[in-house]
């Protein structure tokens, strides 16, 4: 019973990393855009080097206030300009079929994306600057950073 139970809880143990895997891998198959950053070098004692990565697509439109939005989930629908992709508006809704977007959530004035912080190998927390981020864009909305270019080349 025990041996059974110890069998058990191994395919448990192996299925949560089987599927932890996939949504990560899931996300390198989806269409792809382009974002330009503005970064900025911070270093965590525990965790490494790591840069923080603001989108010029966080910015809130000036008719959007944010106080009120504190916290509410909106959605960013892209428009392509000059191999990048940029803000043709923000919504509350998901967009219709068709339509490229990224979803992200209104805190401190700005849309976060969860892409914000990007860890790096040690002693490459200084990045050449500028830098733009390839992103996956799941059918939801979801994004996932696929790689980071520095002067048209992969960056680190």
């Amino acid at each position: 019973m025990r041996i059974k139970l110890l069998y058990v809880l191994l395919a448990v143990q192996l299925a949560g990393l089987a599927a932890l895997y996939a949504w990560h891998q899931a996300g390198l198959g989806y269409p792809t855009v382009m974002l330009k950053t503005l970064p900025v070098d911070p270093r965590d004692p525990l965790r490494g080097d790591y840069i923080i990565l603001n989108y010029e697509i966080s910015r809130l439109p000036e008719n959007f206030s944010s106080g009120e939005r504190e916290g509410r989930e909106v959605y960013v629908i892209l428009k392509e300009e000059g191999g990048f992709a940029v803000t043709d508006r923000v919504q509350e809704w998901k967009p219709g079929y068709g339509e490229r977007f990224i979803r992200g959530r209104v805190r401190r004035g700005r849309i976060e994306f969860d892409l914000e912080k990007y860890f790096v190998p040690e002693g490459k927390g200084n990045p050449p600057r500028p830098i733009t981020v390839e992103v996956a864009l799941r059918g939801d909305g979801t994004p996932q950073i696929k790689r980071l270019f520095s002067e048209g080349k992969p960056w680190p």
